[in-house]
């Protein structure tokens, strides 16, 4: 369910927003990454009620003791949201078989 802007916080980040219909929309916005036992240095963004990415910006490849770590931070959060889906959205390129073995565990690779 989109929020228009008269329902934001003064805490909310707006990621992206579209103008439909003289309202603004919220698509998404980061959340604080201790709700899920997570490292504060994770940039975790919530799409949807129950969808999730995990952002990581950065020039060097991702590779696969990355995608470990990755697999293990996407296990915290479906343990609080079960039906949570995860996905991997960085501007890095991703090792190939790291981007197997996330697609394996059900987590999705996007470019930013």
């Amino acid at each position: 369910m989109a929020m228009t802007i008269d329902h934001i916080s003064p805490f909310d980040t707006i990621i992206c927003s579209c103008y439909v219909n003289e309202e603004i929309y919220i698509m998404s916005k980061f959340i604080d990454p201790n709700l899920f036992n997570l490292p504060s240095s994770t940039k975790l963004r919530q799409i949807g009620a129950n969808q999730f990415d995990i952002v990581i910006q950065r020039k060097s490849r991702i590779i696969m003791k990355d995608g470990e770590g990755i697999l293990i931070k996407a296990k915290k959060i479906k343990e609080h949201v079960p039906n949570a889906k995860v996905r991997l959205r960085t501007s890095a390129p991703v090792c190939g078989k790291t981007r197997s073995f996330l697609k394996d565990h059900n987590i999705g690779v996007q470019a930013c």
